[in-house]
């Protein structure tokens, strides 16, 4: 929805959020090592788990992020609102209900975690990824976040691409702050055939959205094709059309998709998001093009490489699978997570020789109990092995 704002404003998306504001030149920047990023990694994995909402805020540049969602249109009767709303946002990300609090209770109580996992310090954007993953479903979700200095020269986030919902955080709240703008130009009398434009853009949307949750898939597709071009070609109002289009036909999914890698080529979100899709269909195909575009633009990480493994399962290709799974646990061995995925797997596969290595390690390595395998259906082989005879004498040990 930030896109029909801003066009019908006569702004365009890169003089908004991704931009951020607008400064005088100044001295160059320090360039940004490699152990800087990883140390901003860990200090901010470490604020989590301790709960330290004041570090996380001071690791991840509220004010900053908030600066560039609000830097457009620049206007003078939207100084006063404009700084009202920063400070509004940024005081909320210390209390529990924010973005960090809530990540951070739910590391507490044992409901997701959350990991770093790699930095890239060449990008045009430097940055650093952290993944969460809620347990109780096994769910992922990845954040972006863009390392720059602050006017103290310190390591800081000026803002955070979530993958699950396909924008930074600063080009949602700019839909927020444009709700304030819509109300100080209206309030004092200026641009009122542009606020009406927008008013008459912004209820088209919201009609495709409603007619998607009445589950007025057709219609609501029907809707879209009607939206003015950025608006169709904005990255949530794609998701919106992903949806409905889920729940049409599979051809209507793929050609949604098709559209979201066109109009945003570097985007991972919508191969990310369309795993799921294809496993359920069982085109497990069109399931390992999406995971293996997810990793050619994220990276590979345990998580990922899991999915991987899952689908080669799934395709029956079971030595492909059982390697893919040895090199996840391999990306992050201190992790118990890749060697759990890695059970179902190999005994799949019927690899005894790794099911016994994965039984050990997460015994040994992990303090797992293990229980009499015997009574498990799905090892119901391997108890015939000489395999299990070694692991059985390992326990009586």
């Amino acid at each position: 929805m930030t896109t029909i704002i801003c066009t019908m404003l006569g702004f365009t998306a890169s003089d908004t959020s991704a931009q951020g504001t607008k400064r005088g030149s100044g001295p160059p920047k320090k360039a940004i090592t490699q152990s800087e990023a990883d140390e901003f990694g860990k200090a901010l994995i470490e604020a989590v788990e301790k709960g330290d909402l004041e570090q996380t805020s001071r690791l991840v540049s509220w004010k900053e992020l908030v600066d560039r969602a609000t830097n457009t249109p620049d206007l003078p009767e939207l100084k006063v609102p404009r700084e009202a709303y920063i400070d509004t946002i940024t005081q909320q990300q210390q209390k529990p209900g924010s973005m960090y609090g809530m990540i951070s209770e739910g590391v507490k109580t044992k409901v997701n975690t959350y990991r770093y996992i790699r930095s890239d310090i060449k990008d045009k954007e430097p940055y650093v990824l952290f993944r969460l993953k809620f347990l109780q479903n096994g769910s992922l979700n990845y954040h972006k976040l863009y390392l720059m200095r602050d006017s103290d020269g310190h390591l800081v986030a000026g803002d955070i691409y979530v993958l699950t919902s396909a924008e930074r955080l600063s080009e949602a709240l700019h839909r927020g702050w444009m709700q304030t703008v819509n109300k100080v130009i209206l309030k004092n009398g200026k641009n009122n055939a542009k606020i009406a434009a927008i008013d008459a853009g912004m209820k088209a949307i919201v009609n495709v959205v409603e007619l998607v949750k009445l589950g007025k898939n057709q219609e609501a597709l029907a809707e879209y094709r009607k939206l003015p071009e950025a608006s169709r070609k904005s990255k949530d109002v794609l998701l919106i059309r992903l949806n409905a289009a889920n729940n049409v036909s599979n051809e209507e999914y793929i050609r949604a998709a098709d559209d979201f890698r066109k109009f945003h080529p570097h985007d991972p979100a919508v191969d990310f998001l369309m795993i799921d899709g294809h496993i359920s269909r069982k085109d497990f195909d069109k399931a390992m093009g999406c995971v293996d575009r997810t990793i050619a633009k994220l990276g590979e990480d345990s998580a990922l490489l899991g999915i991987r493994a899952n689908v080669f399962v799934q395709m029956e290709k079971f030595p492909e699978a059982v390697q893919t799974i040895k090199a996840a646990i391999a990306a992050e061995p201190d992790l118990s997570d890749p060697y759990l995925a890695a059970l179902d797997i190999v005994v799949a596969a019927k690899d005894h020789d790794e099911t016994l290595d994965v039984l050990t390690n997460l015994k040994q390595k992990f303090g797992f109990q293990i229980k009499d395998l015997r009574e498990v259906p799905i090892f119901a082989e391997f108890v015939k092995t000489p395999q299990y005879k070694k692991w059985q004498d390992s326990q009586t040990k």
